[in-house]
């Protein structure tokens, strides 16, 4: 059996073909897939299951304030609200090499500005997926 090490270097996220720096530290990419796969429906003598052939999801960056990438992605975000909307694709690899792909995404939500503390917050910026496409 192959060990697989896990190396913070190998971290790569591409939005829109961008790549996204500023990232915050620790684990501040979050790849959620939508939770039901399946669905029991019981009846008075069985039950059955129902599979969904959903992918979707979203995905979760959080970002140091004052990043470049979140100039840009309030700028995406201000788009959505006009003509310009429209989905875009994200790419991610992860630190072990995992190559993920996020399909048809969308800033859900910019994230909220939080200052004054004694320690630098990031911000969480959170995009809705149509798809996601994981290696098997």
């Amino acid at each position: 059996m192959e060990v697989i090490n896990y190396n913070q270097a190998l971290i790569v996220a591409l939005i829109d073909g961008i790549p996204a720096v500023g990232i915050h530290e620790g684990d501040a990419i979050r790849v959620i897939p939508n939770p039901d796969s399946t669905a029991i429906t019981t009846g008075p003598y069985e039950s059955s299951t129902s599979f969904s052939t959903d992918n979707s999801g979203t995905l979760e960056i959080d970002f140091k304030a004052g990043s470049p990438t979140l100039i840009i992605l309030k700028k995406k975000h201000r788009d959505q609200k006009t003509f310009r909307a429209r989905t875009f694709d994200n790419q991610l690899v992860t630190g072990v090499g995992e190559p993920v792909s996020l399909k048809g995404c969308s800033i859900k939500d910019i994230g909220q500005i939080t200052t004054a503390g004694k320690v630098m917050q990031g911000r969480t910026v959170v995009f809705n997926v149509e798809k996601i496409i994981e290696p098997i």
